[in-house]
């Protein structure tokens, strides 16, 4: 096996509404996600044992990597498969609500699936991947997707209309647990993002979609630093602006490039971590 460089793309949630818990715990979530072009690019190299390695000082190498996890639940089922080492250059934020991590583990489990000959269809490697995270599964499907459950339901949409993406990470990061429990004091949940924004993308109107965009953490957890790049993007030219995930980044949606890119150089004075990028229809792609 030759060594090769795999882009892992992160994903955005258009929508995220949390609709209930489980018995067992696990929160029911219904969401709109929608892999974007901002990418970690993964070097798979052959080895004799499996290694992984970060070049990003906060995140751990080794078994305590999320991308190591994957490979291992993998070995453990097909020990046969070949081993790797994977060197992981971070380019998506962590604490950012962008599947920096799952789309690392779910790029691992689609890798080592097709140099072992396809052993898993689509629906086991996202079942494998659900045990991972629960980012996992979309991060292995990719493209625009309505995702329900506890991120195993995974029903493909149409493409995202072609548009620019803005993203900002702010310093402030959100810790997924505590926003989990958080949600878990209300008295009720129900859907109110979702609906809107899949009929939009069915419709491939990116106005409407943009004027939908929602997210049931950002609601209850009112951050200020969120609300004031809402309002920055939207100041700037965005069609409509959202938290991802349990945050902490914040996108927007442009359908004029020049104004999109005015936006990230607007931005990037008070914010390091500010990205421009686009609608991506692909989980991963392996660079020639």
């Amino acid at each position: 096996m030759k060594p090769f460089v795999v882009k892992a793309y992160a994903k955005l949630n258009l929508a995220l509404d949390l609709v209930g818990r489980r018995e067992d715990g696990y929160h029911l979530l219904r969401m709109v996600n929608q892999s974007v072009s901002l990418a970690d690019r993964l070097t798979i190299l052959p080895s004799d044992i499996l290694l992984v390695g970060c070049d990003d000082t906060d995140l751990p190498d080794g078994p305590e990597n999320i991308a190591y996890r994957a490979a291992k639940h993998f070995y453990e089922i097909v020990p046969e498969a070949p081993k790797i080492q994977i060197q992981i250059e971070k380019h998506i934020p962590h604490e950012a609500g962008l599947g920096g991590g799952s789309t690392d583990a779910a790029a691992v489990l689609q890798i080592l699936n097709q140099i072992s000959g396809k052993p898993f269809s689509e629906k086991a490697l996202f079942a494998l991947g659900k045990k991972i995270g629960a980012d996992v599964p979309f991060c292995i499907k990719g493209g625009t997707a309505l995702v329900e459950g506890i991120g195993e339901q995974i029903t493909p949409l149409n493409e995202m209309p072609a548009c620019k993406i803005v993203l900002c990470k702010p310093k402030i990061g959100v810790e997924t647990k505590a926003a989990f429990e958080m949600a878990d004091r209300l008295p009720s949940l129900e859907a109110c993002y979702s609906e809107n924004v899949k009929q939009a993308v069915k419709e491939e109107n990116l106005i409407k979609l943009s004027a939908s965009l929602g997210n049931f953490f950002e609601d209850i957890l009112k951050l200020p630093e969120i609300l004031k790049l809402k309002a920055a993007f939207l100041k700037m030219g965005a069609l409509g602006a959202a938290m991802t995930g349990s945050g902490s980044a914040v996108f927007g949606i442009f359908d004029d490039p020049i104004l999109a890119q005015k936006c990230v150089d607007s931005l990037k004075k008070q914010y390091e971590e500010t990205f421009l990028c686009e609608p991506v229809s692909v989980p991963i792609q392996i660079e020639p």
